[in-house]
């Protein structure tokens, strides 16, 4: 994986998810390769996977608004 990814964080990796989760279907190409990719990025920020990730922020997300 590129150096470049390691600092992928906050908001960004928070729209990443977000991508992810809401395609369903998905819309064509190797889901695969997006699932370890994004797996491998959550992992790296300390996340256990990308679902936990996800949650993470959304939990974050819906915390802000009270």
């Amino acid at each position: 994986m590129s150096e470049g990814w390691k600092g992928i964080k906050g908001v960004p990796l928070r729209a990443l998810l977000d991508w992810y989760m809401c395609s369903d279907p998905w819309p064509g190409g190797d889901q695969d390769a997006i699932t370890a990719w994004l797996d491998k990025v959550c992992k790296m920020r300390g996340y256990k996977d990308l679902i936990e990730a996800y949650h993470f922020y959304q939990r974050r997300k819906l915390e802000k608004r009270k």
